[in-house]
């Protein structure tokens, strides 16, 4: 067999490869979901500032993660009720209900950021108790 007619072999990926794929995918999920909060909750993020909000999205991937959301959509499901009703459903009055939901380790995580997010939106139709603060 000539080497132009050898089939390819399997393809390796390094772990510092892979390392740094998934930061870049972190990165370009930040960004996106940056532009999409700035232009959602204009409010708040001119409270927080591109830097605030940064910082806040890595909270909540590090959040979600823990709890077993693994998902973008759940990541970005969990940032916006972080943003409405604080980072621990602080504003919330469904907060014990919803932090022992996110603990429960027999739910699947997109499950439970849907569950949560249902409760909490049908229980204040959306609007935190108190003003959001940037604290």
């Amino acid at each position: 067999m000539t080497p132009e007619k050898r089939p390819a072999g399997p393809l390796v990926i390094r772990s510092e490869q892979m390392k740094a794929l998934g930061e870049a995918s972190v990165a370009s999920f930040e960004d996106r979901v940056l532009r999409q909060t700035a232009t959602a909750y204009p409010d708040q993020y001119s409270e927080m500032g591109e830097s605030g909000l940064r910082s806040l999205i890595r909270r909540a991937i590090k959040t979600a993660r823990a709890h077993g959301i693994d998902t973008e959509g759940g990541v970005a499901v969990l940032l916006e009720l972080m943003i409405l009703f604080g980072e621990k459903f602080e504003r919330s009055p469904e907060r014990k209900w919803a932090n022992e939901m996110l603990r429960d380790p027999d739910l699947p995580g997109l499950l439970k950021i849907r569950l949560i997010r249902e409760r909490i939106m049908s229980s204040t139709q959306g609007r935190p108790v108190v003003p959001y603060s940037a604290s």
